[in-house]
């Protein structure tokens, strides 16, 4: 990950309704007592620990049939256009995409405003609401001026200013109205009795020259916690184990232990939901208690706790474990990986530069637990150049001091990705005045960071030959249809940026190689127009994000015909196929407001296993963490989420880890031979050899069923699940019989 705020990857449903915890209160680690589901809290209301924000109302979502439902309006010299449905390929879907214009730039009407209402019918906002959640994004960094207005049904009106400032364009952002700050004029607070009186909901702005996105509208509830659990493993830094460690876990009593409470019990479940570990625990005043949490074998595990009253009943339904960061309500989990680190390492200098399998945002040597070779770093321009270097002396400081250390691993693979599209990882000493790319006032200051960085590259991986260097980055949404990066580009500029990328390059490092133009989707027309001003006479390979258009699976993307119409057209234009490059595709971990993270485990391991079988040449999936609560795009997720989140020094992880890592286990160092279409228009299954094995890997988009895989003469074969435990199957008639349903199965003969 960067250190710019990230466009919010997300395609299918909006991005709302996943609980998640926020920061704790001052108070959280003082004693108190339990609020039993239901229950009202104590008159004079003990310390607590805010539990996560639930929505339990969507209030509207921007689908293109609500247009009738909502009513805009404007001030006198404003005009506005409204579309609903509005679609941001690899960023979201179903906006309304607002853009309100000035009649008259010069003249001056008094304040310039937008609103955009909506009658509510009674009862549209449940009893028991905190608030409300505003989810929306600004095509451009702007100064935004936000309201939300309530009008109720006795004449009151409530409002708050949601925002006051800008925040970073293209990025989904999450603006809350607690009941608490929605006032009169007077001063007056909504109160939760008002619920029901609500009739009429506004959003209000200001009118800066770009377009706002709404994605929802949702009540919320936030929960507190009385007293709680907090789990944490042996390895509390990532709660990540390798094959051959044994697990230990520890419990700790927050606040006060509800008064009936006479202990706790937990249970440890696999992926797949299976109980492998239980037991009751008293309560004795220990300040932890620990526990034996070894799993039977490798794999994701989760952990649930509940306190219990003497006769070991549950005082509550719901798990009493504390979440932190972006951790659902209830939940520890910890991995115990299908590899050691030093296997991993033997592997990576086995294969070397011909693996495919690496990690966009490498956090805490998650990578390297998981056996992913390749890594992507970059540090975004005005942070490694605040103010403009000195190089007197023929480098910058930042770069001559990063040189005097070690080189990295000889078995360690990089890719040094650039983003000179975007006008907001430029230093503001180098930034350009007008609206044209690129976004820096002139080259050569642009280009003397490059080639220290190209000098720094070549000291760190010495061994890795050749080297490899991107020029862009999702260089598509600076131009139409998108225009959500700024400044605007042709696929004429594209191709003067990528000439200038290769020359630099070549002077600086001969053997390097160039990688572009780097789009967001694989957009085959886009492709055509950037190759038809001449691109790929700069380029050395092909570099793509791979994220879907306008849908949530892998295989409804079509990545098997967008990949062939894309060599296609590469092979018209240059002569020949490149190499393809997917430095960063990602899947979100939540769809509308259900958190899906096994799913989410199941879609990146399947976009792995198609990107491989239809010949791509590396694969970075996205990314090492959750760096916000929006999306869950991480392969872990985040303790410490708030604040710094690409700082964090605490994650857990996640199913897809542990997926991936025996898909990297497994087909790392193995060639595509062919697919398989004879098992059925919803079964996909994807050969692949290695020396004398041949590994089959296979799921179904459809219902869970058996299919017959041949295998040729053969007694047994091995078939080994998605999280890597393996089983042996006969073999009949040169077939074998595989149950298979969302996750890939892998048949190893």
């Amino acid at each position: 990950m960067t250190t710019r705020r990230k466009f919010l990857k997300f395609v299918g449903a909006g991005i709302a309704g996943a609980a998640f915890a926020p920061p704790l209160t001052p108070s959280a680690a003082a004693a108190g007592q339990h609020q039993p589901d239901g229950a009202a809290a104590p008159a004079a209301e003990k310390p607590f620990v805010l539990g996560p924000l639930e929505d339990i109302a969507l209030i509207d979502q921007f689908t293109a049939d609500r247009k009738s439902v909502w009513k805009a309006s404007c001030g006198p010299n404003e005009s506005f256009t409204l579309q609903f449905g509005y679609n941001l390929p690899a960023v979201a879907s179903n906006l309304l995409a607002i853009d309100v214009t000035l009649k008259d730039p010069h003249a001056d009407h008094g304040p310039r405003w937008f609103t955009i209402s909506r009658d509510l019918p009674a009862g549209a906002v449940p009893a028991g609401s905190d608030g409300f959640r505003v989810l929306l994004l600004s095509r451009a960094e702007v100064h935004w001026w936000i309201q939300l207005a309530l009008n109720l049904d006795d004449g009151a009106s409530y409002s708050q200013v949601l925002l006051d400032g800008s925040f970073p364009a293209g990025r989904v952002m999450e603006l809350l109205a607690p009941l608490k700050d929605l006032k009169t004029n007077k001063g007056e607070t909504l109160t939760a009795g008002d619920l029901r009186k609500i009739r009429r909901l506004s959003v209000i702005t200001n009118v800066p020259a770009t377009t706002l996105y709404l994605d929802r509208i949702t009540a919320y509830r936030q929960q507190k916690y009385y007293s709680w659990l907090d789990f944490t493993t042996s390895r509390p830094a990532t709660n990540i184990f390798q094959r051959t460690d044994p697990v230990s876990g520890a419990f700790a009593v927050g606040g006060g232990p509800p008064a009936e409470a006479a202990g706790f019990r937990y249970e440890i479940r696999d992926f797949f939901g299976k109980t492998v570990r239980s037991g009751v625990i008293p309560l004795t005043g220990a300040a932890t208690y620990a526990i034996d949490a070894t799993p039977p074998t490798h794999g994701y595990y989760e952990v649930n706790a509940f306190f219990v009253d003497r006769a070991g009943h549950d005082i509550e339904k719901r798990s009493c474990l504390r979440a932190e960061g972006t951790v659902p309500a209830g939940l520890g989990t910890f991995s115990v990986l299908p590899t050691t680190v030093a296997e991993n390492i033997e592997r990576f200098k086995k294969i070397g530069a011909k693996a495919f399998f690496g990690l966009h945002g490498d956090f805490l040597g998650i990578a390297e637990a998981m056996g992913l070779a390749w890594r992507f770093g970059y540090t975004g321009w005005k942070w490694l150049e605040p103010q403009k270097p000195d190089r007197s002396l023929g480098i910058a400081p930042w770069a001559a001091k990063a040189l005097t250390g070690p080189p990295k691993p000889p078995y360690r693979l990089h890719i040094l990705p650039m983003r000179a599209n975007l006008s907001g990882e430029v230093p503001a000493w180098a930034k350009r005045t007008s609206d044209k790319p690129p976004p820096f006032a002139h080259w050569d200051d642009y280009l003397a960071m490059y080639r220290d960085s190209i000098r720094l590259e070549k000291h760190d991986y010495p061994h890795l030959r050749p080297r490899i260097y991107g020029g862009a980055w999702e260089i598509n949404l600076n131009m139409p249809p998108y225009v959500s990066q700024h400044p605007d580009y042709t696929p004429a500029d594209v191709a003067e940026l990528f000439r200038r990328t290769r020359d630099t390059v070549k002077a600086a490092d001969p053997d390097g190689i160039v990688i572009g133009p780097c789009p967001s989707i694989l957009d085959i027309a886009w492709f055509e127009s950037v190759f038809k001003a001449g691109v790929l006479d700069y380029l050395d390979g092909i570099e793509m994000h791979g994220y879907a258009e306008g849908v949530f699976t892998p295989e409804e993307n079509d990545y098997p015909g967008r990949i062939a119409r894309l060599n296609a057209l590469v092979k018209q234009f240059k002569g020949r196929t490149l190499p393809i490059y997917c430095t960063e595709a990602g899947q979100p971990g939540i769809l509308g407001a259900d958190i899906v993270y096994r799913s989410q485990a199941q879609r990146m391991t399947r976009l792995a296993i198609i990107l491989k079988g239809e010949g791509v040449r590396v694969f970075l999936p996205f990314y090492g963490i959750d760096y916000d609560r929006s999306g869950g795009w991480g392969f872990c997720f985040n303790l410490e989420v708030v604040g710094n989140p690409w700082g964090t020094k605490r994650i857990t992880p996640k199913p897809m880890l542990n997926a991936i890592a025996v898909c990297a286990h497994l087909l790392e160092g193995a060639q595509p031979r062919t697919r398989i279409r004879s098992l059925g228009s919803d079964v996909w299954a994807y050969v692949f050899g290695r020396d004398h094995t041949t590994i089959t890997a296979i799921w179904t988009t459809g219902v869970e069923r058996t299919v017959e895989v041949a295998v040729g003469k053969r007694s047994f074969v091995e078939v080994v699940n998605i999280m890597g435990h393996s089983r042996r199957e006969p073999v009949r008639s040169g077939a074998v019989r595989v149950a298979v349903d969302a996750s890939p199965s892998y048949v190893i003969a």
